[in-house]
């Protein structure tokens, strides 16, 4: 089976090449199917020169599927170190300073992000991420004490 030239599997470090090429538009697609749903295709236009040039450099970075978000406490006062995790799954985070959270990389579906912070009760909200590399935004506001 002969080798085909319009594909390539990049090395560890990221780094791909393709080469001899015949002039023309090409569009570049690179996926991580090994990583299921957590991260999206992307797609990026190259064309191939006469002299069989395409320049180089071309730089592809894979959009995360994620959620982001952020943890308000009393007073819409932002909650620092709250802890931050995806239910049924050992991914978690903590909050910044600003009660921003960020969980990347996760899988699509419908996923519940529970939020728990010393002082307040612990709190939850349900997610749909319908397609690999989509982003959604919650906002948690926690009040009273814990019981």
């Amino acid at each position: 089976m002969a080798t085909r030239l319009d594909r390539t599997t990049s090395a560890a470090d990221g780094h791909f090449h393709l080469r001899d090429l015949p002039p023309g538009n090409y569009t570049l697609r690179a996926a991580l199917p090994a990583l299921g749903s957590r991260y999206g295709a992307m797609r990026v236009k190259l064309v191939v020169g006469a002299d069989g040039s395409a320049g180089t450099g071309v730089s592809l970075s894979l959009p995360p599927t994620l959620v982001r978000g952020r943890v308000l406490g009393r007073g819409d006062e932002p909650v620092a170190l709250a802890e931050v995790r995806l239910r049924g799954s050992g991914e978690k985070t903590f909050t910044d300073r600003d009660g921003r959270f960020v969980l990347a990389g996760v899988e699509t579906g419908e996923r519940t992000v529970e939020v728990s912070a010393r002082g307040y009760p612990a709190a939850r909200q349900t997610v749909r991420l319908p397609q690999p590399g989509w982003e959604r935004t919650l906002e948690f506001r926690l009040a009273g004490d814990t019981p």
